[in-house]
């Protein structure tokens, strides 16, 4: 043994990052895939109204109106919290 104490090295804020969010990273990049994997085009229908168009301008809007409403349920989460 040396005697000297080894000192903690200062992680960079990459690092940080990148330990906090891995998990949507990762979900983010499987919906990426997902997308790009689904080019056909496709009949869709919302109650009356039928539309056609590419699957992967469905399976987006989907992916970003989930964050939204994810982004929105944890902001009025913190806000009654305090």
């Amino acid at each position: 043994m040396s005697g000297q104490a080894t000192t903690p090295q200062k992680e960079s804020a990459f690092a940080a990052f990148l330990k906090r969010r891995w998990l949507a990273i990762l979900i983010v990049v499987v919906a990426v895939v997902i997308i790009a994997a689904n080019r056909d085009e496709v009949e869709f229908s919302i109650v009356f109204t039928h539309f056609a168009m590419p699957l992967w301008v469905i399976l987006a809007v989907t992916f970003v109106l989930g964050a939204i409403v994810g982004w929105i349920a944890k902001t009025r989460r913190a806000s009654r919290k305090g």
